[in-house]
């Protein structure tokens, strides 16, 4: 429980600072909804938030170091 409790000291100091990591989600999940034409059905929007998330992903991944160069990716794939 002192951990859990920890966290939510945490989220409450982050909350307060005006940017809590849920509410930027919320917010791009609200922007690209709303992008999309009136037409869109249920499958439109979750494809469109599925393809936000896995591009959001891979930039994260890039920035922690966490992918590998085209020669790399080359020198794999001839391995398949």
């Amino acid at each position: 429980t002192e951990d859990c409790c920890k966290k939510l000291y945490t989220m409450r100091q982050v909350q307060k600072s005006g940017y809590t990591y849920m509410e930027n989600l919320k917010q791009e999940a609200i922007r690209v909804i709303s992008e999309l034409p009136e037409t869109a059905n249920i499958d439109d929007i979750m494809y469109e938030l599925y393809v936000v998330d896995k591009i959001k992903k891979g930039k994260d991944a890039i920035d922690h170091g966490e992918s590998i160069s085209t020669e790399e990716l080359k020198k794999e794939m001839q391995a398949w």
